[in-house]
């Protein structure tokens, strides 16, 4: 997963795309902010052949193993009882039939959304 990094206005990344934002109907460069605010959430940079890469891994179970895999696609209810559609870290939704597991996020010029569908 080498293309994958950690964002960094000072550093050349090759291929880096540039974000760009809406603002009352015209389209500007995106906004410069410290990474150190968004940190993990806003930072980190892939390619679509990287993140397939990270899901085969997952499902693999060569990140972690099969009883915290499992833990992380269960769809956890409130105390209630009420289901939330969140494992730890993934939206989990029921669709015609299919299990929807996804994963989202945004910054400034910049906005991305995972999906698996096992």
């Amino acid at each position: 997963m080498t293309p994958s990094n950690y964002n960094s206005h000072s550093k050349v990344i090759k291929n880096r795309a540039s974000g760009y934002q809406l603002k009352k109907e015209q389209l500007l460069n995106r906004r410069i902010i410290s990474f150190t605010l968004p940190y993990a959430s806003g930072a980190l940079m892939s390619t679509v052949d990287d993140m397939y890469k990270w899901q085969k891994a997952i499902t693999n179970h060569e990140l972690i193993n099969k009883e915290t895999t499992e833990k992380v696609f269960t769809n956890y209810t409130t105390s209630n009882g009420n289901p939330i559609d969140y494992g730890y870290g993934w939206h989990l939704k029921d669709s015609d039939d299919y299990l929807f597991i996804e994963h989202g996020g945004s910054i400034f010029g910049f906005k991305s959304m995972g999906v698996y569908i096992p």
